[in-house]
């Protein structure tokens, strides 16, 4: 994680918070869910203390990496009334590289999708390409499936593959 910070990166991984499983910022590894695993089922999800220390043997809740290649807001300008006119006072905010750690096989073929819709016709989103062009992905593996996963609708399977 020091690696990627002094590369310029933002890392950002799965974090218990409120009883819930979130995307947020991690500034070390005891910021990952170790020892955590998940029960779910159609309508239920419920983060559970384990009997071991394993860090990524959780299933993904409800939050998604999209948050931050898409964000619900962006600012895209800002005018300040000058006199009787309008100047443009944008300042150009830089966009952030981030580095996903832990992300599965079904969310890398979710990020594949939105890659597809925001960059594969001929509109294309300026802002999602530059997030997308600074990203830096750590996958990992799923341990176990459950009935309701993401995986099974997205014909991903448990591993996280190149290309997805």
């Amino acid at each position: 994680l020091s690696r990627l910070k002094e590369e310029g990166f933002l890392p950002i991984g799965p974090r218990v918070k409120n009883e819930s499983l979130v995307y947020e910022e991690i500034e070390r590894l005891d910021d990952l869910p170790q020892g955590y695993g998940t029960e779910q089922k159609p309508g239920y999800f419920r983060l559970v203390r384990e009997k071991h220390s394993r860090y990524f043997d959780i299933i993904p809740g409800a939050h998604s990496w999209k948050q931050f290649l898409f964000p619900s807001r962006v600012q895209l300008f800002e005018l300040r009334k000058n006199g009787k006119g309008w100047e443009n006072a944008t300042q150009q905010a830089e966009t952030p590289s981030y580095a996903f750690i832990g992300v599965r096989a079904c969310e890398l073929a979710a990020i594949a999708i939105q890659d597809k819709v925001f960059l594969g016709g001929m509109r294309q989103d300026p802002d999602y390409r530059s997030r997308r062009e600074r990203l830096f992905i750590v996958a990992a593996n799923c341990g176990t499936a459950v009935g309701n996963c993401f995986g099974a609708s997205m014909n991903t399977g448990l591993e996280a593959r190149a290309g997805r």
